[in-house]
């Protein structure tokens, strides 16, 4: 039950200097931005990064990729569509 208070007090704390100081308000929505910039740079690197062999999510992404480009190839050549075994 003390963490309670003490997580409540952290936060009354820096609300009352927030309300308080325009500093310390624009210096939290900065905080905050970077946090916001940082968690898009991981994202971004997670989901497309270039060493895609080695990353299950960006190789699925691009198979999709070569998946849909080959049958826009096979569809302009007319070969009908291979099953997959």
């Amino acid at each position: 039950m003390t963490t309670y208070y003490i997580w409540i007090a952290l936060f009354a704390f820096v609300g009352y200097y927030i309300v308080t100081d325009e500093s310390v308000a624009e210096a939290f929505h900065i905080f905050f931005l970077g946090v916001w910039v940082q968690l898009r740079k991981y994202y971004y690197m997670v989901t497309m990064h270039p060493f895609w062999f080695m990353n299950p999510v960006g190789k699925w992404w691009m198979m999709r990729k070569y998946r849909k480009i080959a049958k826009e190839i096979m569809k302009e050549v007319g070969v009908k569509e291979e099953t997959e075994q």
